[in-house]
């Protein structure tokens, strides 16, 4: 459950969070399992916040910083993330459906068992990413960067991988990926 001082906090908006966080800045922040869906948080440093299990649905993150947050089992359906700082986030079976991470550097992020069907990953780098199990059906990812990416058992059915670059990606039980991914072929998609 979430702590209800920093809930508090949270609900007084931007200014109110930002002078506590200052103030307070090795506090770790809680807001696991709260509904926050279509709450504005522009202007809110989530970082190393952890949000795990939050309803986050419908909520804009650009430019925002989710450095280091917990973000497992959260619901991000619908979300807009572009630009959002996501170094070093834990999305392992973080719901991203239909979600907009479009031209981000998610290199290395902890993917696993993530629900990104319909997402918009266009020009996005998942260099080294771990997405094995993530489901990415339908999503689109013309010219996103999959290289060294761990996809096996990922569900890339009816994805647009236009100019994605697979190579390096291991592809091993994928649904739906392209014809030698990880497998000796040149790994690109055209």
């Amino acid at each position: 459950m979430a702590n209800p001082v920093h809930l508090s906090i949270l609900m007084q908006g931007p200014e109110a969070w930002n002078w506590w966080r200052e103030r307070e800045p090795d506090e770790i922040v809680d807001l696991r399992g709260t509904n926050l869906a279509g709450f504005d948080l522009r202007g809110i440093r989530l970082g190393g916040a952890d949000l795990r299990g939050t309803n986050l649905a419908g909520t804009v993150f650009d430019e925002m910083s989710l450095r280091e947050a917990d973000l497992r089992g959260a619901n991000l359906v619908n979300c807009r993330l572009v630009g959002a700082d996501l170094a070093g986030a834990d999305m392992r079976g973080t719901n991203l459906d239909r979600a907009d991470l479009a031209g981000m550097d998610l290199r290395g992020i902890d993917l696993r068992g993530a629900n990104l069907s319909g997402a918009n990953l266009a020009e996005t780098d998942f260099s080294e990413a771990d997405m094995r199990g993530s489901n990415l059906e339908g999503a689109c990812l013309r010219g996103t960067r999959l290289c060294g990416a761990d996809l096996r058992s990922a569900d890339l059915t009816d994805a647009d991988i236009v100019d994605a670059d697979f190579t390096g990606a291991d592809c091993r039980g994928c649904l739906g990926g392209p014809a030698g991914c990880g497998q000796g072929g040149s790994g690109r998609s055209h």
